[in-house]
């Protein structure tokens, strides 16, 4: 059974495209950019998801032409008209809503806390949805920062910096000895 929670709903499939079977999809979250080299979508049918092999998607500004493998003639890609269509979080990547950017780009980035200095350097961005999380590792613990820009106070795209004001108390949560 596929779990709905590891998927994001993109938005709707508003019509077919050309004579083949292609499918133009309305995106209506505008907080995610697709990562390259997506192999399914999923639409919504009958209540569950199904997955559908990509062949080909083209993104345009809010709208995504797609070509699936299981999808081959219009007749058939018009069965799917009006119903909602996910992808898998591990395919999307979030964007910040401040500067349309994804925060996927600051990963190598050192973080520095204006509190604790020089924290580590950002291996991962962790993609909960409103809520992207900074992976860096301290003293092998995983430790999760807010990747909002509300807590960044610059980034140094040179040196690779971003300093940060962190919440009272959130690296001593995780250094805590036990």
């Amino acid at each position: 059974m596929i779990d709905i929670n590891n998927f994001e709903e993109i938005g709707i499939i508003r019509k077919v495209y050309g004579v083949h079977g292609d499918i133009n999809i309305e995106i209506q979250n505008k907080q995610i950019s697709f990562k390259d080299n997506i192999e399914f979508l999923f639409i919504e049918i009958d209540g569950g998801l199904v997955p559908f092999s990509v062949i080909d998607i083209e993104i345009r500004n809010s709208a995504a032409i797609a070509e699936f493998g299981e999808i081959k003639s219009k007749n058939e890609a018009e069965k799917y008209v009006g119903l909602k269509i996910f992808i898998s979080k591990k395919d999307i990547n979030f964007v910040d809503k401040a500067n349309n950017t994804s925060m996927a780009i600051y990963i190598g980035y050192m973080i520095s806390d204006i509190k604790h200095g020089n924290l580590a350097i950002i291996n991962n961005l962790i993609e909960y949805p409103n809520n992207p999380q900074f992976e860096i590792i301290i003293d092998d613990i995983a430790v999760m920062i807010p990747a909002t820009i509300d807590l960044i106070e610059t980034i140094d795209n040179e040196n690779k910096i971003i300093k940060m004001n962190l919440p009272e108390g959130l690296i001593d949560i995780y250094l805590e000895d036990e």
